[in-house]
């Protein structure tokens, strides 16, 4: 074949088709299988670079390799320099410096085929198979490495579609002998006027008489507010140190995710032989696992403040490479933010993510919980080099995350229990194989290395099957019955309904051009290039279009939207145990068929709105109970909130039969009982030409409102509407739309050209009120002139204005 160019980080994937030897695998089935191969077969990466001076016999050259995917030997200037086993480690070489060449340098890498070097394995692995995917199973139970590759591929275009290559990002380091490794400060104590933390650190190299000093500062700030010095003891330093009137660091919501900078200086023989410097909070974190009172209970606290989570399951965002890039972990954490979330689960079928993404989680107060490695699936700890290898795993994530403010909890894995106790694995084998990970050995590593952070066994876990409402965390999925069980915490959540990705993502990924599956029968030319047949069941709008792939598109959105909105409802406004939500998952992926609310490229789907007004600081729901009409609310803040709810029940026409302006106060929690509508059904006449929409307003400014309707939204019998909208510059990137309709309309879409975010999107309104969004650009989307269309839901009038 002859060497080709290749991107690092990467995938081989991406350079074969880049190169012309491999059809795009994300644009049909048929591709996808075409592709298998590649993860098959072995492959070389040759790199050569040239060093002016030679590498001092005093110096320590470090070449650290992000992530490498997976299997791999590294060899330097023909020398064999180190392995690598595992994807989820960042495969660190101290390289003798004598290796170094002044002039040209050659760096091979040879990633192995996975198949290949799991031979060996793979007879002694079968009393750790499931079911009748055994073999993809055991693929997944043995390579440490992202993959999902049976019942459903996250790629939804084949089964055994994985990558290969380098995935992360290579640097080559040069160190003196002794250095700081690694450090990072842990919160002791908060006191009304202090706080107690320390500053752990760990040295490399060869460990000799040397001192740690180090010094917090203000951020911007020249002088320290506090240092402190600490001899080494056996490679390790700790300085103690009492800070006066800290900032401390909060989750966002619950105030300022204040950071400080630490400077660690190491000194040998009277002078600084190393620095380094990092941002840090003063936090400190716990799980309460009991009221005062003895009820159990799942409660987040946050610097002793009980914290109401909203967060957000986080998918690989490539699904071929794995790991993103800056730019797409940037947009991500705008849309978390904008989305009311204060939390991301990076869940046991992900990827440990990379140094950039947590600091900008500790900059926006976005709380990070991290599953180790581990997910629906048997392991092998029956095998010591198996255990030896998940040690040093949970070691290296533990020291990765650790000095993030971000980190949270610390969890074992995902669905391994729920697995065990409900999906039939006792019936295949002798023992659960698997469990010593997250009851032995992982509970061990995170006390011996991060006690501070509250460790959790496996998500969901407690009572029977680990899906207990009553004790720890449950996946609450798929119906009304699960979502009335007031649970206390979920940590998966959504409906069963999927959608697919925007079709400027279709057109991106896959090079599907949607308007040309328009014609009579499309759907069979669809089934033959994804080999998936159309869902065709909407039962919760009756949005039933199937005209052409874009009103099917459309149709199957507005279905997550309503089915996700009334999921999450419950949740949010009818269990008042709940303390926390975090839906499933936030992003697609893959381009095709799946959950989550944000698009394989990052674009915000219809669903992700709802999202967003229900977990808003203060939210409003609707509901019918007998021929009373309930109005409910939540506050996620510690404090209550007055304000004013006002109350329309109109038709479809615009004629308003009731109104009512009640000054409101809601206390803080959940289910907080704000009005009913005593026997209001029952003067319903028309179901399909009425409804009740209301909004609760601080100082003149609404910040919730909320809609029910009697029938199905596609039974809605509604009057055509003028809409109109105004655009005020408020700064780069940043603009408000001031919106207004004539008739009462369930559902107001805007979309823009350009990669944008908005405060609210996909929501009702009623004549008389000004509704105000704001639009927040995306990446260097506000560089461009960006042209936002508005329309009602049966597309009778529209509305666009250019914001620049």
């Amino acid at each position: 074949m002859g060497w080709m160019a290749a991107a690092v980080p990467g995938a081989v994937h991406y350079d074969l088709v880049r190169a012309g030897r491999l059809d795009n695998p994300l644009a049909s089935r048929q591709a996808a299988a075409n592709a298998a191969w590649v993860a098959d077969s072995d492959w070389l990466y040759r790199h050569t670079f040239v060093l002016r001076e030679a590498v001092g016999r005093d110096t320590r050259p470090i070449l650290t390799f992000q992530s490498l995917d997976t299997f791999a030997d590294i060899w330097l200037n023909g020398v064999l320099v180190g392995s690598s086993a595992n994807m989820f480690r960042s495969c660190c070489l101290a390289i003798d410096p004598t290796l170094f060449r002044r002039g040209e340098n050659t760096l091979l890498v040879h990633v192995k085929a996975h198949q290949r070097v799991l031979a060996d394995a793979m007879p002694d692995s079968a009393r750790i198979a499931v079911g009748p995917h055994s073999t993809a199973h055991r693929d997944r139970s043995l390579i440490r490495r992202y993959q999902r590759s049976y019942n459903t591929s996250l790629l939804n275009l084949g089964e055994n579609v994985i990558g290969i290559g380098i995935p992360g990002h290579v640097s080559l380091s040069l160190h003196p002998n002794t250095y700081i490794a690694d450090f990072c400060l842990v919160t002791d104590a908060l006191e009304t006027d202090t706080a107690a933390v320390r500053v752990l650190a760990r040295l490399g190299g060869e460990v000799t008489d040397a001192t740690l000093e180090v010094m917090l500062y203000e951020d911007g700030a020249e002088e320290a507010s506090v240092t402190a010095l600490a001899p080494l003891l056996q490679g390790q330093a700790t300085c103690s140190l009492s800070v006066p009137n800290p900032r401390l660091w909060w989750p966002a919501g619950y105030g300022e995710p204040h950071l400080y900078r630490l400077e660690a200086r190491l000194w040998c023989e009277g002078r600084v032989a190393h620095a380094l410097l990092r941002r840090v909070g003063i936090k400190t974190v716990a799980l309460a696992r009991e009221l005062p009172n003895g009820r159990p209970t799942f409660q987040v606290r946050v610097n002793g403040c009980d914290v109401y989570v909203r967060g957000g399951n986080l998918m690989p965002i490539d699904a071929i490479r794995g790991m993103s890039t800056a730019e797409d972990y940037e947009r991500m954490l705008q849309l978390t933010v904008n989305a009311n979330m204060n939390l991301i689960r990076l869940w046991g079928g992900g990827l440990p993510e990379d140094g950039h993404f947590l600091d900008r989680c500790d900059a926006l107060g976005v709380m990070v919980w991290q599953d180790f490695l581990y997910h629906s699936s048997t392991y092998p700890d029956y095998d010591a080099g198996f255990l030896a290898e998940a040690e040093a795993e949970a070691a290296d994530i533990i020291a990765k995350m650790r000095p993030h403010a971000c980190l949270a909890v610390l969890c074992g894995g995902n669905e391994q229990q729920q697995g065990w106790d409900e999906w039939g694995w006792k019936q295949e084998m002798d023992r659960f194989y698997g469990e010593r990970l997250f009851n032995e050995l992982l509970p061990r590593v995170c006390a011996d290395l991060a006690p501070e952070i509250p460790y959790v066994p496996n998500s969901p876990h407690g009572g029977v099957g680990g899906q207990s409402p009553v004790i720890g965390d449950t996946h609450t999925w798929g119906n009304y019955y699960n979502a009335t069980k007031d649970p206390l915490f979920v940590t998966e959540t959504c409906w069963i309904y999927d959608s697919y990705s925007r079709p400027e993502t279709l057109h991106e990924s896959m090079g599907l051009d949607v308007d040309a599956l328009a014609e009579r029968g499309w759907p069979r030319r669809w089934r033959e290039l994804t080999g998936l047949s159309l869902y065709t069941k909407f039962p919760f709008t009756h949005c039933y279009d199937i005209a052409n792939l874009q009103g099917y598109l459309r149709a199957l959105e507005i279905e997550q939207l309503e089915a996700d909105y009334q999921s999450l409802a419950y949740l949010r406004f009818r269990s008042p145990s709940c303390n926390g939500l975090v839906y499933w998952p936030l992003n697609k992926g893959g381009p095709l068929f799946g959950f989550g609310c944000i698009d394989y490229a990052g674009r915000p789907l219809m669903a992700y709105y709802a999202v967003q007004r229900l977990f808003a600081d203060v939210a409003l729901h609707l509901y019918r109970d007998a021929a009373d009409i309930r109005i409910v609310a939540a506050n996620a803040t510690i404090a209550p909130v007055v304000g004013v709810l006002r109350i329309w029940q109109m038709t479809s026409s615009g004629r308003v039969r009731g109104y009512w302006d009640l000054p409101t106060v809601i206390a803080s929690g959940n289910s907080v009982r704000l009005f009913d509508m005593g026997g209001l059904y029952d003067a319903v006449i028309d179901r399909g030409r009425e409804w009740v929409y209301a909004e609760f307003a601080v100082g003149g400014a609404a910040v919730a409102s909320a809609q029910l309707f009697f029938c199905p939204l596609a039974e809605l019998q509604i009057e055509p509407c003028t809409l109109t909208v105004a655009a005020h510059t408020l700064g780069p990137g940043r603009w408000r739309l001031d919106v207004a309709t004539t008739a009462p309309t369930p559902l107001i879409e805007i979309e823009a050209d350009q990669r944008v975010m908005y405060s609210d999107d996909y929501f009702g309104l009623i004549p008389g009120i000004k509704k105000q969004v704001f639009v927040t650009a995306l990446g260097d989307a506000h560089a461009k002139e960006i042209r936002v269309t508005l329309s009602g839901w049966d597309r009778s009038d529209s509305a666009s204005v250019t914001l620049t």
